[in-house]
């Protein structure tokens, strides 16, 4: 008779193991398919501001007129992508507090995003630009870029976070 207990009460355990760990799977795919969209929505929003960039689009407001250029396209491009990378690195990270890896990511891929950017505004479009500007931001992105992957070891030794 205390075998048979025994057998459903283990029994019993591993059926609530099993929805515990089956909860626990659904609250992680939550966050990541809320993240998906997220980042779904950024990309098409970002190619949707930067066309309207290129074409050099005027907006009228209430009977004020807002030009809207490849300036302003890439300067929101660039903000869009240090705030959505940082939901996206915090969400994540599984944490509740941020830390310097998660900020450190959001710099650099809006840096990347508005380099990118400029870059394919530049290639593709009839826009005229002084050479030594383009030659200048580029070192300037390399040069974040390499920070970031210098700093990463460093704080990995040093027994920091990510």
């Amino acid at each position: 008779m205390s075998n048979q207990r025994l057998k459903a009460h283990l029994s019993q355990s591993e059926h609530q193991n099993q929805s515990v760990t089956s909860k626990t799977r659904e609250d992680q795919t939550a966050p990541s398919k809320l993240l998906c969209w997220l980042v779904i929505a950024y990309l098409v929003i970002s190619c949707a501001i930067l066309i309207l960039g290129v074409s050099e689009t005027t907006l009228i407001i209430k009977s004020i007129k807002l030009k809207f250029g490849v300036d302003w396209a890439v300067g929101f491009v660039g903000i869009m992508t240090f705030f959505v990378m940082l939901a996206v690195a915090h969400g994540l990270s599984h944490s509740k507090y941020l830390d310097r890896g998660e900020i450190r990511k959001a710099i650099v891929a809006s840096f990347l995003a508005v380099y990118f950017s400029i870059l394919s505004v530049l290639t593709f479009s009839k826009v005229e630009y002084d050479k030594s500007i383009m030659d200048g931001f580029t070192s300037l992105v390399g040069a974040i870029v390499l920070s970031y992957f210098i700093t990463r070891p460093i704080e990995k030794i040093k027994g920091g976070s990510h």
